[in-house]
């Protein structure tokens, strides 16, 4: 229907700028973050502000290692880059954080240990 209507043609003069949007308008924040997900690019904006977006960082993440996978490359966070449509801004999870979970890994191994040497001590 609309292929043949000419009426919204409009003539391309010298110096006029063509702009195409990008196919995919999204990037997408992954892991250790308060709302992960995806959101509307906006140019400019770098990692930090698509983390913001996404509520920021949980108590869980591991920001030294949080990077972008662009294109099958993986980009450090830590310089703050520019972000690109279709970018994946990935924050992981930190296995060990505070003295409480060293407490509460030795917890869970120490007690039933205890037990059992309690057990053989007293036969």
């Amino acid at each position: 229907m609309f292929e043949y209507d000419s009426t919204q043609n409009i003539e391309m003069m010298n110096s006029d700028i063509l702009v195409v949007p990008p196919l995919n308008t999204l990037v997408y924040v992954e892991g250790e973050v308060i709302n992960p997900g995806p959101f509307l690019f906006t140019p400019n904006q770098r990692a930090s502000d698509y983390i913001g977006q996404a509520g920021g960082p949980t108590h869980y993440a591991h920001m030294r290692t949080a990077h972008i996978n662009r294109s099958g490359r993986h980009i450090a966070v830590r310089n703050d880059p520019v972000v690109e449509p279709g970018d994946k801004v990935i924050v992981p999870r930190v296995a060990l954080r505070w003295w409480q979970d060293y407490l509460q890994v030795l917890s869970a191994i120490g007690v039933p240990v205890a037990v059992a040497l309690l057990g053989l001590y007293l036969r």
